[in-house]
Order: structure tokens, then sequence, then C-alpha cells
């Protein structure tokens, strides 16, 4: 089914880009989802700890995104300077939003012409084919044996 929409505004923007923003959304046939953003190391640090500590703000959290650079890409390495000027980032944020709102088909990959032609190309032809899974799929190998623990206290 089409997404109704790719826009989590509750939780965009860089009016608070160093702190942490939190919302939930339905995700159809699944339900609500409790989601943060952290803006930084020390935000995604206090979001873990409450996680561990059990704080009730972060209780039934399902998703974490972290921005490592103030606003996120807006603010990052590969951005022109700005000093971390919340103006700044915030004009650069709603170019982003505007150019996003054009290029929708662009943003939603089974209508994105470029991923159309590499599945034609490389991938086999269609999503989960035989050489997509192949190169496109990982699997997890616990491997928590391998490496030394640290004592109990």
């Amino acid at each position: 089914e089409p997404l109704p929409s790719l826009d989590l505004e509750s939780v965009r923007g860089v009016d608070q880009y160093d702190g942490i923003k939190m919302a939930t959304v339905n995700i159809a046939g699944y339900g609500d989802l409790k989601v943060a953003v952290a803006h930084g190391g020390e935000q995604l640090n206090e979001i873990a700890q409450g996680v561990i500590d059990g704080d009730e703000e972060f209780e039934g959290l399902g998703f974490i995104e972290v921005m490592c650079c103030p606003g996120g890409c807006i603010g990052g390495g590969g951005q022109p300077p700005c000093g971390g000027d919340a103006d700044t980032l915030a004009t650069r944020a709603q170019g982003l939003y505007t150019l996003d709102s054009a290029d929708r088909d662009e943003r939603v990959s089974h209508h994105n012409a470029g991923v159309a032609e590499l599945y034609a190309t490389i991938l086999g032809g269609a999503p989960n084919s035989h050489e997509a899974h192949h190169l496109l799929h990982t699997h997890f190998e616990d491997r928590s044996g391998s490496v030394d623990q640290p004592e109990a206290e």
C-alpha cells in the first residue's frame, strides 16, 4: 500500500537540534511505534541510559535515529560551515523539505527510475530475487562468546 506520508514532521526541524525529539507514529498494519531523534552522542547516551534504567519517558521506544551533526546532515561536514547558526540550519532544512515535496516519486523506491534500472540490470529483475537477496541482505552471527567479557563486580 502507498504510504500516506513520508514526512515525520513531529521529529523534524532544527529548533531543538541540540536535544531529543520524540513522537509516536502509526505504521499501517503494525500499529503505533514510539520513535526518538537524538542530536548528538550526549543525547543518545541520555536515551540509552533512560532505556536501561526503565525511565517512563523512554518506555516502549522502538526506534532511535542519531544525528551526529547539529541539525543532522544539513549541518554536517559536507555542507558549508555555518557554526551551528540556527537560522542558517533552518533555511537549509526548508530548502530540503521543498525539494523533497517536489520529487516525491524519487523518494519512494518502487517509483524511483534509478532503483528500477538497478533491479533490471544487476539485481535479477525484481525485489527478493536471488541476486538481490545475495547482494543486499546480510545475517547476524552471534560472536559474543568470542570476546572476553568483563568480570561482574
